[in-house]
């Protein structure tokens, strides 16, 4: 996003804002320099700039679309392997329960 910005920035310090194009009339240099109004040249060129930003705009949204899903789908992942090591420790939790009610009742068949 900083270097889309930049790369905004460097284009709006390049643009031909006192270049006058030679098919314009005399007349409507001077008009647009009196009331100072743009020229079609001046207007060109930010639609020209205003057409990059929206495309470095969308592509910076779509980059951040698929970092987030990327990042969704990495937590799911990790959430999964999660439960199943829960999973194995509750096993593992009963089996030693069960482990351990077979050694007090073989103890306590002993002392009888």
């Amino acid at each position: 996003m900083q270097q889309t910005v930049r790369r905004i920035h460097e284009i709006t310090q390049d643009l031909p804002v006192h270049k006058v194009r030679q098919r314009r009339g005399l007349f409507t240099n001077i008009l647009s320099r009196v009331t100072g109004l743009a020229s079609q040249e001046q207007l060109q060129s930010v639609r020209d700039v205003l057409e990059r930003i929206e495309t470095g705009v969308y592509k910076a949204a779509e980059m951040f679309g698929q970092g987030s899903r990327s990042l969704l789908a990495s937590f799911q992942i990790e959430q999964k392997r999660i439960a199943n090591v829960v999973r194995i420790l509750t096993l593992y939790r009963k089996s030693i329960s069960t482990i351990q009610r077979e050694m007090l009742r073989a103890i306590n068949w002993d002392m009888t």
